[in-house]
């Protein structure tokens, strides 16, 4: 029998441990059953989200009774305290200005300098003009930014983006297709099919790299271990991880190409010189230089810069804690309908001629650069012993 004296003491305690959660547990039966009005249920981390979700509030939108004009005309709409504006079509002169949500049931054009502080909705095609500053906008068909269009928010086509020259959109853009010009710089993008323009500045040419001896790691003789390290690969320095992966300790900078034939992860800096072909998935601590001409079919992480040479091909993700940089003529595609992916912990800067099926991200943007600045870039710290 538990003495009376004890039995009390503990129920003492449980209401004293009851009373931390007593204000959660009152506001849990408040709630129970209901939906978040805070959390949105249907959100799924996909890359045009914000476009699809304002497109849905548009559609409620246009339920709303309206000010004035007939249904399929010219109306306004109030709610609360936004205005949204729906006509049939919409060309604006040069200099205009709106704070107005515009829904457009065909399309949209918007002459030089203007600046539309809300959200854009086209169902047709829509050009902005140069110079001009939006919201943002998205569109059933094509959709053109002119030179030194400034977007605060995201842009979505559900056909072909084009982003101008020096364009600056500062989230996300996706479409079916983009395409870069010179100096455009974006958050992120997205598409089946990630093009920047070509520069006529820029001496294209054909690599074609010519390998007569390529390092395979691990090797595939260790009694030649002596002779590769002449070469810049010490086989001390190679430790197993496990049945297919591998740890360098130390900078891997071979002077021939470098053939992986398994997973590794270098302890310092690694520079693969041209005609490499990377089998697996590399990783340095350091920075990562891929050589011109070379194939990456696994994956590539780089704690600091990572770089590829003209006409690098890659099938998988790049990651870099710092720059990342891509060579005129890059090339990025998975087989099977996947898409690839490239994020740079700064800035992600992308050649003339680059073609990406996937997505490419950067935490402060990404950005094309003419040739010029690229050389100079590449002088600095291609194949370098200089840190980045």
């Amino acid at each position: 029998m538990i003495p009376w004296r004890f039995a009390l003491f503990c129920a003492g305690i449980g209401l004293i441990v009851y009373l931390h959660f007593y204000f959660s547990h009152r506001q849990w039966r408040r709630v129970r059953g209901e939906v978040p009005s805070d959390v949105d249920p249907t959100y799924v981390k996909r890359e045009d989200y914000f476009a699809q979700s304002f497109r849905s509030k548009v559609r409620d939108w246009l339920n709303l009774p309206s000010l004035d004009g007939p249904l399929g005309g010219p109306r306004t709409v109030l709610k609360e305290r936004e205005t949204i504006r729906v006509v049939p079509e919409l060309q604006m002169e040069p200099g205009a200005g709106s704070s107005d949500i515009l829904v457009v049931e065909g399309d949209f054009r918007c002459g030089p300098g203007c600046a539309l502080s809300r959200e854009i909705y086209a169902r047709g095609k829509a050009a902005i003009g140069a110079g001009s500053q939006i919201q943002a906008i998205a569109a059933d068909q094509n959709v053109e930014l002119g030179d030194k269009v400034t977007v605060a928010r995201w842009v979505d086509s559900l056909g072909e983006l084009r982003i101008g020259r020096a364009c600056v959109v500062h989230s996300r853009a996706t479409a079916q297709t983009i395409r870069l010009a010179m100096d455009a710089e974006v958050q992120s993008v997205f598409a089946p099919l990630i093009e920047s323009d070509p520069d006529p500045s820029a001496q294209e040419h054909a690599y074609l790299p010519f390998v007569v001896q390529s390092l395979q790691i691990p090797l595939a003789d260790a009694q030649s271990a002596a002779s590769w390290k002449k070469l810049g690969f010490d086989n001390s320095k190679l430790i197993r991880l496990d049945a297919d992966s591998w740890i360098y300790h130390g900078s891997l900078k071979p002077r021939v190409p470098l053939r992986l034939a398994a997973k590794l992860v270098v302890k310092g800096d690694c520079v693969c010189p041209p005609g490499s072909v990377l089998e697996q998935d590399l990783k340095t601590t350091g920075r990562l230089a891929v050589g011109d001409g070379s194939e990456c079919r696994g994956n590539l992480v780089a704690g600091k810069s990572l770089y590829l040479g003209l006409q690098v091909r890659f099938s998988g993700i790049l990651h870099s804690g710092a720059a990342l940089w891509l060579s005129r003529g890059v090339h990025g595609e998975a087989g099977g309908g996947n898409f690839v992916a490239a994020h740079a912990g700064s800035s992600l800067y992308m050649e003339a001629g680059v073609t990406v099926h996937g997505k490419l991200s950067g935490g402060k943007h990404v950005k094309v650069v003419p040739a010029s600045y690229a050389e100079k870039w590449r002088r600095r710290y291609e194949f370098s012993s200089e840190k980045t």
